[in-house]
């Protein structure tokens, strides 16, 4: 009898515990799947920075839509419209070309607007110094600083022994024949590089900034004109 009490009680235990076991025992989480929690597309990588002797939209802040633009990481321009002239008077049209916008010039604000301006370029020679005017880019067809054109037209002028070759009928490249043979199509950075901006503007004092972004020195850009 006695041993029959304890085999039951054995049993009792037994089946307690085990219950007690299981019970403690939880059910893992589930594995979330990949469609529980994707995972975003990462964007590609911005092209590189680097000289081409071609305009790159994305190393410059500039709006896409700004009618000319003028650059440096060579020495370039391209614009919405297409260019007239050659080798070393252009012009094109630029709406709203009062407002001029700046990237990669230290001291001058993203953009400004002008009743009128002056735009000088300088370049660098063989010997690493600088060579004034190698480009002027005025508002208007006297070149004086004071109005814009009433024909909505800029007018760009390079300075004796400096040229630029149209690419396109929307882009110029700026060669200077110290370091360019004649008629050189190419893109030599010793010379065709871009060292300071001049702003000249009737009534507002004169700006100068040195041609350097955070790509580096010689990578700039100025947007003339707003879209309408």
């Amino acid at each position: 009898m006695e041993i029959r009490r304890r085999t039951a009680g054995y049993a009792l235990v037994f089946v307690l515990v085990t219950v007690g076991v299981i019970g403690c025992k939880q059910a893992p989480p589930p594995t979330p799947t990949v469609s529980q929690n994707p995972t975003p597309p990462q964007p590609a990588p911005p092209a590189p920075c680097k000289p081409t002797g071609k305009f790159q939209a994305s190393c410059f802040s500039l709006p896409s839509d700004t009618p000319v633009v003028v650059w440096g990481g060579s020495i370039g321009a391209n614009a919405k419209a297409a260019f007239q002239g050659n080798n070393q008077k252009f012009q094109v049209p630029a709406t709203n070309a009062g407002w001029l916008s700046f990237d990669g010039f230290d001291g001058l604000p993203a953009s400004q607007q002008f009743s009128g301006w002056i735009l000088r370029i300088s370049n660098r020679s063989k010997h690493n110094t600088e060579k004034l005017e190698a480009i002027k880019i005025c508002s208007n067809q006297q070149c004086d600083g004071a109005s814009l054109d009433p024909n909505n037209l800029i007018y760009i002028k390079l300075r004796s022994g400096a040229w630029m070759t149209m690419p396109s009928n929307n882009e110029l490249l700026f060669h200077d024949s110290e370091c360019d043979a004649s008629g050189s199509t190419g893109d030599d950075r010793q010379c065709d590089f871009f060292m300071k901006l001049r702003v000249k503007s009737q009534g507002n004092p004169d700006m100068v900034a040195k041609c350097a972004n955070a790509t580096g020195d010689g990578f700039c850009a100025v947007g003339i004109g707003k879209a309408p």
